[in-house]
């Protein structure tokens, strides 16, 4: 890291095994950085920073994508890419991204039943869209407060799936709410830690 323009560099010490294949900063803090472990068939995973690249946080929403490409506006919006042609966007900063299954185009707007559920700590939820819809998929505790955005943003008609991470919520049950222009639905999951 060099903060007088490149005249002199400091080391950013860190515990993970990577070959830095590039990074985009926002600002002095806020990053994302892809990089592969050494000797690994897999040419890219995201890691994420809030503190300048002393903790990197590895996304685990990406699954085993391998990813070849990123580009974050800002802080919460931003699109990887890979080598299957799959683009894939997030709008909370990498917590989720949206996944499509198919771009088919769906009889009707459908929640699916999340899986596997029960789960610990993670779970896949699937939805369908019939047309091109403002898209909503929020987590609410059973006080029905919402906890967790994983998506909002405009789709296009497709069956789609996005994970849930509940690792850092305690074991227990939570609701998932599909909210469209035309429709919503909600379901319910349980967490057990």
């Amino acid at each position: 890291k060099t903060t007088d323009y490149g005249l002199t560099w400091n080391p950013i010490p860190h515990a993970i095994l990577l070959d830095f294949l590039d990074e985009q900063f926002i600002d002095d803090n806020t990053g994302w950085i892809r990089g592969r472990y050494l000797n690994s068939p897999y040419s890219g995973r995201l890691y994420y920073t809030s503190n300048g690249g002393n903790d990197l946080i590895q996304i685990q929403s990406l699954g085993s994508i391998d990813v070849k490409g990123m580009s974050f506006i800002n802080a919460l919006t931003g699109y990887v890419y890979s080598d299957s042609a799959v683009a894939l966007k997030t709008t909370n900063g990498g917590l989720t991204f949206v996944e499509p299954i198919s771009l088919s185009t769906p009889a009707g707007f459908l929640l699916h039943q999340n899986f596997p559920n029960p789960f610990n700590p993670v779970s896949m939820i699937k939805f369908e869209i019939s047309k091109y819809s403002d898209v909503k998929i929020a987590v609410y505790n059973v006080l029905g407060k919402e906890i967790s955005v994983l998506v909002n943003q405009r789709l296009k008609q497709g069956v789609y799936e996005v994970q849930w991470d509940g690792t850092n919520f305690a074991s227990g049950i939570y609701f998932y709410k599909l909210i469209t222009d035309d429709y919503s639905e909600t379901k319910k999951m349980v967490l057990i830690k």
